[in-house]
């Protein structure tokens, strides 16, 4: 469907799925996988993003700011053509009448928290901070810097037309 997997192969079983809590926009599962053959170049542990359950009190909240659609347009679209590493895509959907979606990526694998602040190999990838504790991050500024020097990067990509013409049409500028 998405062309992300072999058209000779899929997935066989699901050995094993956990949920998580980080932030509070959507239901996050990570899901261990088997392929009916396997591939190296497939990954055994996806990351899944869905919608909050409909009585959740941030639901309606997030439906109104829409973000999850252009999340999925993004990493459906643009996520291999970045100037920089990002999770392998491998679905996402959205449904404009129901707003239901779904986003399926490979699980990044973040460096272990008692290594926050060792220095990391090239492609290592810090541990996770929670929200709001980013300020509590050893060099917090030099990483900040390296974060806007990608961000900048990415809006040139963008506005030079190296990410295509759809770009303007997906994500709107503010005018």
């Amino acid at each position: 469907l998405a062309g992300s997997l072999p058209a000779d192969n899929r997935v066989a079983q699901v050995v094993s799925q956990r949920g998580f809590v980080g932030g509070g926009a959507a239901v996050k599962v990570i899901l261990q996988v088997e392929y009916e053959r396997p591939d190296g170049d497939l990954h055994t542990e996806l990351f899944v993003k869905m919608p909050l359950p409909p009585d959740h009190k941030n639901r309606l909240m997030n439906i109104q700011l829409a973000f999850e659609g252009r999340e999925v347009f993004f990493n459906r679209f643009f996520t291999r053509c970045m100037p920089f590493r990002t999770a392998k895509f491998y679905y996402g959907d959205i449904s404009m009448s129901t707003t239901n979606w779904i986003l399926i990526t490979e699980k990044i694998a973040f460096a272990d928290p008692s290594r926050r602040g060792e220095a990391l190999e090239p492609d290592e990838v810090e541990p996770v901070v929670r929200k709001g504790l980013d300020f509590c991050l050893p060099c917090a500024l030099d990483k900040y810097v390296a974060l806007y020097r990608r961000a900048a990067m990415l809006t040139a990509w963008a506005h030079s037309g190296r990410l295509g013409t759809q770009v303007p049409e997906l994500f709107p500028a503010n005018k």
